[in-house]
């Protein structure tokens, strides 16, 4: 009889240790790898460039980001990321420069007056040494006409994902 007590008290046990509580839910992650560059100084430093990611639009908005990280000197960061969301707005940015400005979308530093004359107007006007942006819709201006979503990354959950940015 004692063996049979025996057996159901160690039973017991082991069905409660290995019970959870339901209305504890463990967060799987994954991690992503991001390589993000300062195209205008490529050769410089790549320490500081803040990587965020954003599940949707309004997150972007209320600059609410699911994950975060910030690059080291040779521009990696490596983020832990939820899931199952698998598709991420990212927006990287240090200081004023960023892979993302309101919509539009950075293409490089003007570096003469020439390029300046010879590109797409913009809105203030380009200065050397300041950011230039895609003309999308092909008008010669950059103006609201092209504005795009920011860059949209997928994540495959529990594989290595390794991403690439540039900042202007």
């Amino acid at each position: 009889m004692n063996s049979l007590k025996t057996i159901l008290l160690l039973a017991f046990l082991a069905l409660s240790f290995s019970c959870k509580n339901p209305s504890v839910k463990a967060k799987a992650e994954t991690t992503v790898q991001v390589y993000a560059l300062d195209g205008s100084n490529p050769s410089g430093s790549q320490s500081g460039i803040s990587v965020k990611f954003y599940e949707s639009l309004v997150a972007i908005t209320n600059n609410t980001p699911s994950a975060s990280g910030v690059t080291d000197a040779n521009g990696m960061a490596m983020v832990s990321i939820g899931i199952p969301v698998t598709s991420y707005y990212v927006i990287a940015q240090r200081g004023t420069r960023a892979n993302y400005y309101n919509g539009l979308n950075p293409i490089g530093v003007f570096k003469t007056q020439q390029e300046i004359q010879t590109s797409p107007t913009q809105i203030p006007a380009g200065t050397i040494g300041g950011t230039k942006f895609r003309d999308t819709n092909g008008d010669g201006v950059i103006t609201s006409a092209d504005v795009l979503s920011p860059p949209v990354f997928s994540i495959t959950p529990y594989y290595n994902t390794v991403i690439g940015t540039v900042i202007y």
